[in-house]
């Protein structure tokens, strides 16, 4: 393959025009403080294609991203009610009400963010699916993180 980079240049160009061409949504295009409803699984940036990391959002403000590459496995009696997902040695809970769209996003490694409920939010019950728990441990040490 050639070095120059007129030929870099012309393969991106192509690459943008085509992408501008089909009616994709982009989740960068999306603004988070345009909505201050309360959105379980990243406002809906549900991809077409598997995102590269899954991001948690906990009520307090703590933020955690993991690599879906590291996911080894998703467990759940009932998808609805919960699941655990395991990235290495590290398992995460998610609880919550009517989470078997969630889940099923992350299966496929589509979904890009979950999102912990706030106390306001839980109290109003006005949200269809609500993430209430996150929580991480170690399997090695059996702290929380």
């Amino acid at each position: 393959m050639s070095d120059r980079t007129e030929s870099i240049v012309q393969i991106l160009n192509t690459r943008n025009r085509t992408s501008h061409a089909t009616n994709v949504v982009e989740s960068d295009n999306i603004d988070p403080s345009a909505n201050d409803d309360y959105t379980p699984f990243a406002l809906g940036r549900v991809s077409s294609r598997p995102q590269m990391m899954l991001v948690l959002k906990k009520c307090t403000g703590e933020v955690t991203a993991y690599a879906y590459s590291l996911l080894t496995k998703v467990h759940s009696v009932d998808p609805s009610k919960g699941f655990t997902l395991t990235f290495g040695d590290t398992k995460i809970q998610i609880d919550g009400d009517n989470l078997s769209q969630l889940f099923t996003y992350v299966c496929q490694h589509k979904a890009a963010e979950i999102v912990e409920v706030d106390r306001t939010v839980l109290m109003r019950g006005d949200a269809e699916c609500k993430v209430t728990h996150i929580r991480a441990a170690t399997t090695s040490s059996k702290h929380s993180v």
